[in-house]
């Protein structure tokens, strides 16, 4: 039987960077009955994922397949915001802007702003592998249309066209990577679009599999930068390499494998320059880990506390999703009865906070944050079922006032940076 699945949102208040907070995450239904699909994607308050009727062939029909949004700034419900005939799908969020698939033709890229109207940018072609979905940051969104990345600037209202063979675009800012070419072929690939002029710069030359890509833009004392991730096979087994001017390997080929990084950049305190952090999950029990410093000491390489009462019994952990100075991670326990949940976890503190702990099946997470008091981390994820779908919320919790006055400046510091990015 198709396990049907749950989306669930959560919200919590009181941020303070730089100081661990005991977190509360409490739930309660936003729709009911919906089948989500696809994408799953958040920005600031915004979340925003895919919702059809099912359909007993196919899983669903494509035909009934909306965009809906939640903003948890506010006090309603969700919504949808396509009512059509056609699928839209892949949805991708910044700010109060969401981009998705429209299967019209070979696939238009159409823009949603939330305080206005629909437009679409292009009717050119998207192509319809999941990694080829439109991606937004700021004035920038791109898609792939005949394996080629299509980066197109919103205000200029032009679209570059670079690379071949590509796959698994990221963009943060003007900063836009991807993977080109296949197995031991693909290389990583960095663009930065501020300027017309620039072209695509090549991080990697060798004859190993550089794949899955992923950049921040930071904003550092001496201005803004990239910071790239991604994955290598070498020796049997794969590790973690990031680059910012030049290439360094995060973790040792020998003993475990690593994969699949997540890169972010944050302000510590209310420091107004920012620091990356790069999460990324390795082979065996307890492997979701991290670094702030990723210099390439072994040292530096953090994980999961594993006193953690919620981490007793030394289960697998999957990175879900990382934001600022906070991560989502499930926690597995695959035997005797398998067992998939969701927890907060914030790198300033090493603090986690579960979020679920139930016989449910918990997963496909992402994060944001309320920008109002009171002000805090939100999460949405999927949960899975067999009898049917259902999106859930968080109440917002009581906030001290002092504490939300506070926490208001260091988020006011990540709206700034999301306006940039």
């Amino acid at each position: 039987m198709q396990a049907g699945r749950f989306l669930l949102v959560l919200a919590a208040g009181g941020l303070l960077a730089g100081v661990s907070h005991a977190y509360d995450f409490p739930m309660r239904p936003l729709t009911a009955n919906a089948l989500t699909k696809n994408s799953l994607t958040m920005s600031g308050a915004v979340a925003g994922w895919v919702s059809c009727v099912p359909d007993p062939i196919d899983e669903w029909d494509p035909l009934t397949c909306e965009i809906w949004v939640h903003d948890a700034n506010g006090s309603g419900p969700a919504q949808a915001i396509t009512d059509n005939a056609v699928e839209d799908e892949c949805v991708a969020i910044h700010g109060r802007d969401v981009v998705f698939r429209r299967g019209i033709g070979a696939g238009q890229v159409v823009l949603r702003d939330l305080d206005a109207g629909e437009t679409v940018l292009s009717a050119a072609g998207v192509d319809s592998v999941f990694y080829a979905c439109p991606l937004i940051s700021a004035t920038r969104v791109v898609w792939l249309r005949g394996g080629q990345v299509v980066v197109h600037d919103r205000v200029a209202d032009t679209a570059r066209v670079v690379g071949s063979n590509a796959s698994y675009p990221h963009l943060d800012g003007d900063y836009v990577v991807w993977q080109e070419g296949e197995e031991d072929a693909s290389e990583v690939w960095l663009l930065d679009a501020s300027s017309p002029e620039s072209t695509p710069q090549r991080l990697t030359d060798d004859a190993v599999p550089d794949e899955r890509p992923t950049v921040t833009a930071v904003r550092g004392l001496a201005g803004t930068y990239p910071v790239v991730s991604w994955t290598t096979y070498a020796g049997g087994s794969s590790r973690i390499l990031a680059w910012s001017g030049s290439t360094t390997t995060i973790t040792p080929v020998a003993g475990r494998s690593h994969y699949f990084p997540q890169v972010t950049s944050y302000a510590t305190g209310f420091f107004l320059y920012e620091q990356a952090a790069i999460a990324w999950e390795a082979t065996g029990p307890l492997a979701l880990l991290y670094c702030t410093q990723c210099n390439g000491d072994p040292a530096n390489v953090l994980g999961l506390p594993a006193s953690d009462p919620f981490l007793a019994g030394s289960p697998y952990t999957a990175l879900e999703a990382i934001s600022g100075g906070w991560m989502v991670f499930q926690r597995i326990f695959p035997h005797p009865v398998s067992q998939f949940d969701i927890a907060f976890f914030e790198i300033d503190g090493a603090v986690v906070t579960p979020i679920t702990d139930d016989a449910e099946l918990d997963g496909t997470a992402v994060l944001g944050f309320r920008s109002v008091p009171p002000v805090g981390p939100v999460v949405v994820w999927r949960r899975s079922g067999e009898t049917g779908s259902q999106i859930f919320h968080a109440p917002e919790p009581a906030a001290a006032p002092l504490v939300a006055l506070l926490a208001l400046g260091a988020c006011r510091a990540r709206r700034a940076r999301s306006a940039r990015a």
